[in-house]
């Protein structure tokens, strides 16, 4: 993983030091514009053991996935710059359908009615324990 005290964007989390049996074979593809959130985002993964890719666009979401479809989690803002994060959703599980949805919100504009696939939500601020609880409950679905 690249680091220098997030100051650089963190591109690409292909490996894990010590990755668990349970997330070692899972990626997240996590959509986040702040650079704050994100990097500390980025870390609470990193201590949870997830594989992960960062993106802060959905625009460079997109272009992950085009690229790499080995995703099983899209854990997306949904108030983000140019293409929103439920656009972002639609599109990604148009791409791969059994991807699972994580929505982030510091708002209560959740999208029910809005998508006709399933997602979770993860409201804004939310602890290591909500994290972890809704990266669970993604991953056994």
């Amino acid at each position: 993983m690249k680091r220098s005290g997030c100051g650089a964007m963190i591109q690409y989390n292909r490996t894990a030091i010590a990755t668990t049996a349970s997330t070692a074979t899972q990626r997240i593809l996590v959509v986040e514009d702040n650079r704050d959130v994100l990097c500390a985002l980025s870390e609470l993964l990193t201590l949870l053991d997830w594989r992960y890719c960062a993106a802060k666009s959905g625009e460079a979401a997109l272009e992950f996935l085009i690229a790499d479809r080995d995703f099983s989690i899209l854990l997306s803002d949904i108030a983000l710059p140019g293409i929103s994060g439920i656009e972002l959703a639609k599109k990604a599980h148009g791409m791969v359908p059994q991807l699972q949805i994580i929505f982030m919100s510091g708002y209560n504009n959740l999208p029910a009615g809005v998508v006709n696939f399933p997602f979770l939500s993860l409201p804004k601020p939310y602890t290591l324990t909500q994290l972890q609880e809704v990266l669970e409950k993604a991953r056994n679905r």
